[in-house]
């Protein structure tokens, strides 16, 4: 069993009327974390930043408590992609989060909601339009059915490739048809079937032409 120490820091809105406020007060900037082992050692670390979206001008309070400024958010990584990069790095092995309080984990999990009112307002509305939230919302979905290991795998396999195996993808829908392809060799079983509708897929399809 390892123990996860976690401490995250956040942005918000500049003021209360801001449209995002109420469903999300705080947007997660940076995550940082101690791996533990069972003798309580450290045995790992993991610091990212995270370009924020929704607040991108930093709140002084924020500025002042993390020393960042808005030009240093902007070189993060997006949420979705660090996320899965810290839940690899967390995932070696059994893993407990240890916080210094319950707001860590609450705001963790209201910005992973965050990304679902993206799929809403989109493929989940009937819309066909190119937003990569909603997308990634969908690639969570698969990671909450099959764990993040498949992903693990299917980069894995991915990166193995001759560079003239991808050749023959011409447009963005071929490119997300054939990573799932992978992630579904990962899964033993097709993703596309399990985890989307079929007007998901055909809503997808229009939105990356």
């Amino acid at each position: 069993m390892n123990y996860i120490v976690l401490d995250l820091e956040w942005n918000q809105a500049a003021n209360k009327k801001n449209r995002y406020a109420k469903i999300l007060p705080f947007e997660i900037i940076e995550i940082g974390a101690v791996k533990l082992n069972d003798s309580f050692q450290i045995i790992d670390t993991f610091q990212e930043v995270i370009r924020p979206v929704v607040y991108p001008k930093i709140h002084h309070i924020s500025r002042e408590v993390t020393g960042f400024t808005s030009a240093d958010l902007q070189q993060g990584g997006h949420f979705p992609e660090v996320l899965k990069r810290f839940l690899t790095w967390c995932s070696s092995s059994e893993y407990r989060f240890c916080t210094w309080g319950p707001l860590d984990l609450t705001e963790l999990q209201r910005n992973m909601n965050y990304y679902k009112i993206a799929y809403d307002e989109t493929i989940g509305a009937g819309v066909a339009k190119n937003n990569g939230d909603a997308l990634h919302y969908t690639f969570m979905r698969i990671a909450r059915k099959y764990g993040w290991k498949v992903y693990e795998e299917a980069f894995r396999l991915l990166y193995a490739l001759e560079e003239g195996e991808t050749a023959m993808l011409k447009t963005d829908y071929d490119k997300f048809c054939f990573f799932l392809s992978y992630v579904s060799k990962a899964a033993g079983e097709d993703v596309c079937k399990t985890c989307y509708s079929q007007k998901e897929l055909e809503l997808i399809e229009e939105s990356l032409k």
